[in-house]
């Protein structure tokens, strides 16, 4: 493994592995670039990004049959974009609480997704947040504490959502889509 490996100044990219099931034996506690997990058919956990806490660039996490996000939980910088997308089996963000900085937001295709619970945003996020396509959404309460968005918020085809609430204490907004 790579288990001696704690700091990756470029980036981390695992991707089309079917038979990858977890990232174990993995100890990074940050990478200075992006950081893509994606079209890991069998990838079943995260287990093995425990110690992740900083990334600089974007994070991706998409295309695999994960059920949760709890490996993430130390994770408290993403310097670009958090994209979580076509994970069919997630129901919530539980794991992504630890989240202080964030450059955007993209939370879509995750078809079975009820919520954002779990998600931690703060206050300002300079980019976009876009939550689109996330059929059994029903919930942005996780989105309270944001106060400024920089860029667009787009919220589309989420044919659950049944409210706005949760974003009543946004104040500053680039565009709205």
């Amino acid at each position: 493994g790579l288990g001696g490996l704690v700091h990756l100044p470029g980036e981390l990219v695992i991707q089309g592995n079917p038979s990858l099931s977890d990232l174990d034996g993995l100890a990074l506690s940050s990478v200075g670039g992006l950081v893509s997990i994606s079209g890991n058919t069998g990838m079943v956990s995260l287990n093995g990004l425990e110690s992740l806490e900083r990334v600089d660039g974007y994070m991706r996490i998409a295309a695999c049959p994960l059920t949760d996000l709890l490996p993430l939980r130390r994770l408290h910088h993403v310097g670009d974009d958090l994209i979580v997308s076509d994970l069919d089996g997630l129901t919530t963000l539980v794991g992504l609480s630890g989240l202080i900085t964030v450059g955007g937001v993209y939370i879509s295709g995750n078809d079975a997704l009820t919520s954002l619970e779990g998600l931690a945003v703060p206050s300002t996020i300079p980019k976009n947040v876009a939550i689109s396509f996330n059929l059994m959404l029903d919930d942005l309460s996780a989105l309270t504490p944001v106060t400024a968005i920089g860029g667009v918020l787009e919220l589309s085809r989420n044919a659950t959502l049944r409210s706005l609430d949760g974003l009543e204490t946004l104040r500053d907004l680039g565009t709205l889509f």
